[in-house]
């Protein structure tokens, strides 16, 4: 089996690369870096931080500084990342993650966060596009065997997988216990925006991950893909709002990001055993 040597890939050709995001990083008054598909860092963080990075981990410096480095320390960050996608190997080989920091004063106007996120995605998007462009020169120059190596295909496994009824999850939710301390951090970002639009990538972001691995490390940790669990937990959450009588169905469905009341209705009876008039009914009588 082959894989790619990002570091390698990264650093040739005299560190442009490098160079190039630190400058941008001044230019654009943003945190940047690039790491691998598994969420550890290939780069420095280039920008300003409120602590030189090495000290997240022990005060050693040569220490390598992780992605699970970073998160234990409670940034207040809007953070964004993009895959790094390499066209010759037709595979993403990391992600280049832009964040800068939320002036808490402003952190509760209204559109300030969006803004910023606005503004990010824009900066992570040049600087998507450039250093791709700057890993295919690398690559062109001076070949992609310089870049790829064999690896022993492990031997995996198979373990039995078992189909839980939508019963059966609702029942296992209430059960989770998580000692990740990344997957704990991100099911409570879920529980305090469960009525905000949430994706993979989001979440993800959050907890300063990689959209793979974080959904690797997700279903290793609770046993759900992160969409089930979503899933499970609105409509625990529908619960609660259909026992408020002043809410109609479709309220509750729209607070909950369900356009469609009949979509809602559809995944609120897979879960619940019922549809959500039933259930009011049902808990009202």
């Amino acid at each position: 089996m082959k894989e790619i040597d990002i570091r390698k890939l990264v650093f040739a050709n005299q560190q442009v690369i490098p160079n190039t995001l630190a400058n941008l990083s001044k230019v654009g008054n943003a945190i940047l870096y690039i790491v691998d598909v598994e969420g550890h860092l290939v780069t420095e963080v280039y920008g300003s931080l409120e602590m030189e990075p090495a000290m997240l981990i022990n005060d050693d410096t040569s220490v390598d500084l992780t992605i699970s480095g970073i998160q234990k320390h409670d940034y207040q960050l809007e953070h964004t990342s993009l895959p790094l996608k390499i066209k010759q190997l037709n595979e993403i080989v990391g992600y280049i993650c832009c964040a800068r920091y939320i002036d808490k004063n402003k952190s509760d106007q209204t559109g300030y966060r969006r803004t910023v996120t606005e503004q990010l995605e824009e900066i992570s998007e040049l600087v998507q596009s450039l250093v791709q462009h700057l890993l295919r020169l690398n690559i062109l120059e001076l070949g992609s065997d310089k870049f790829i190596f064999e690896i022993q295909e492990p031997q995996q496994v198979q373990e039995p997988h078992v189909k839980l009824s939508a019963s059966e999850t609702m029942a296992k939710l209430r059960q989770i216990a998580v000692t990740n301390d990344m997957i704990i951090k991100a099911i409570q970002f879920i529980d305090e925006n469960i009525e905000r639009p949430l994706t993979l990538d989001k979440v993800a972001a959050h907890v300063y991950l990689s959209p793979y691995y974080f959904s690797k490390l997700f279903r290793k940790e609770t046993g759900f893909s992160f969409s089930t669990y979503l899933s499970a937990r609105k409509m625990q959450k529908a619960t609660k709002l259909l026992a408020n009588k002043k809410l109609t169905v479709k309220e509750v469905a729209v607070r909950l990001n369900y356009p469609q009341v009949s979509y809602f209705s559809q995944i609120f009876k897979k879960y619940i055993n019922c549809t959500p008039s039933e259930y009011r009914k049902r808990i009202n009588s």
